[in-house]
């Protein structure tokens, strides 16, 4: 979705705050709350506004900071998961956040036996696996489970895992006044992970 990932610099606090201070880095954490919940609630870039705004007020029960990066850690990049395949590489876990049939399928060639593949994105209302594909998936022993969100707990866990340099995002820095260009360029598929922008640095100040 759209605008639905929010992180900043905390400015200025409420009068009942803790454990917060100015200037502190923070981000939101969206779907955090049992499923019975989260599915009639409200979501940030979906039902609520999104992030494309200098300013956000939140709850502090929603707040989590994020750690200083302690450096890359990647070791290998690939274009695709058949340029990774074709290296002989193999994954024990894969996360789909795209949907899609292709993507699904193209997951669980690359995984590895006894592996997991998730699916997050929501990029199709259906998402056909083919026989061929769908006989490796058996004879692998796949395991192959959706999700519609994580935990406080979780977020944090990521938050600490991308410091420590253990994985690294694909993260491409966008003009605030180039979002409906960004946003084109993603209906088209030409963009390669996620971007994101900063909207104290819009030309309008």
């Amino acid at each position: 979705m759209l605008g639905h990932e929010v992180a900043g610099l905390v400015r200025k606090l409420g009068r009942n705050v803790s454990g917060y201070q100015i200037g502190d880095s923070v981000t939101l954490a969206l779907l955090m709350h049992p499923v019975s919940e989260r599915i009639n609630g409200a979501y940030v870039g979906l039902s609520l506004d999104g992030g494309y705004g200098q300013y956000v007020v939140a709850p502090q029960k929603i707040l989590v900071k994020i750690p200083d990066a302690q450096g890359y850690g990647a070791k290998d990049c690939f274009a695709s998961l058949d340029d990774a395949t074709n290296a002989g590489l193999a994954f024990d876990i894969i996360v789909d956040f795209f949907g899609h049939f292709t993507t699904t399928s193209a997951a669980i060639k690359a995984v590895k036996p006894g592996g997991k593949v998730v699916t997050v994105g929501l990029a199709s209302s259906d998402v056909t696996i083919p026989s061929n594909t769908g006989s490796v998936y058996i004879l692998k022993g796949l395991t192959i489970v959706g999700s519609i969100g994580a935990s406080m707990r979780d977020l944090k866990d990521v938050l600490t895992i991308i410091a420590e340099g253990s994985i690294t995002p694909e993260l491409n820095e966008g003009a605030f006044e180039g979002i409906p260009e960004t946003i084109k360029q993603l209906a088209e598929g030409t963009v390669a992970g996620r971007v994101w922008t900063d909207p104290s640095k819009t030309l309008f100040q």
